[in-house]
């Protein structure tokens, strides 16, 4: 039996993440379900619980680390500590440990992972429910925005012309597609165009 939400939650003050991060990933939480629920409304299969769970737990890390190798110590966590072992079954723990390590932005090549001193490989998301987490983590800045303005903000931060920014894009505009809610059909998306070409 996979374990409650209010389980999972004892395991982040368990492994002595912060209240502050914990406020975060409930955000984060709330805002993957959200998407979860809208996707599968649309009759695509996703995994509601993996996607809580994985919400949840996607900064786990933090409690070791606030660098970018985060992701990489909450894998580390899930897959190794024994406070895990007991609540997850392997597979689950495996599930989670990858959505630990891929939500940073867009995800990173293994080129940039081993320029910032992570493991040389891929970290990119790959499942439905690593995309949900990964994609919701990006609408979680201050509080909880929208897709444009998550755009707007990774555009002022990284450039038009960056990996990064254009990874976040994608995955923004394919995660909102699977949901029925794409902001940038629109006017929205036209005058964000035009800024990007405006700082090319």
């Amino acid at each position: 039996m996979r374990p409650s939400r209010e389980e999972i939650l004892a395991l982040l003050q368990g492994v002595g993440l912060s209240a502050e991060v914990i406020k975060h990933c409930l955000k984060v939480e709330r805002k993957a379900l959200e998407i979860a629920e809208r996707i599968a409304s649309n009759g695509i299969s996703v995994d509601i619980w993996l996607v809580q769970a994985g919400a949840l737990l996607h900064d786990v890390g933090r409690s070791r680390s606030h660098r970018l190798d985060h992701g990489v110590l909450g894998a580390q966590l899930v897959r190794e500590s024994p406070l895990f072992s007991i609540f997850l079954s392997q597979g689950d723990r495996e599930s989670l440990a990858l959505i630990c390590e891929r939500h940073i932005g867009g995800g990173l090549s293994a080129e940039e992972a081993e320029a910032l001193g992570l493991p040389r490989r891929d970290f990119f998301p790959v499942s439905l429910e690593e995309k949900i987490v990964s994609h919701a983590d990006n609408l979680v800045l201050n509080g909880i925005v929208t897709l444009e303005e998550s755009r707007r903000a990774f555009l002022r931060r990284f450039g038009a012309q960056s990996a990064v920014y254009k990874r976040v894009f994608r995955l923004g505009e394919e995660i909102e597609r699977m949901a029925g809610r794409f902001e940038g059909d629109n006017d929205s998306r036209e005058d964000l165009q035009e800024q990007e070409s405006g700082q090319g």
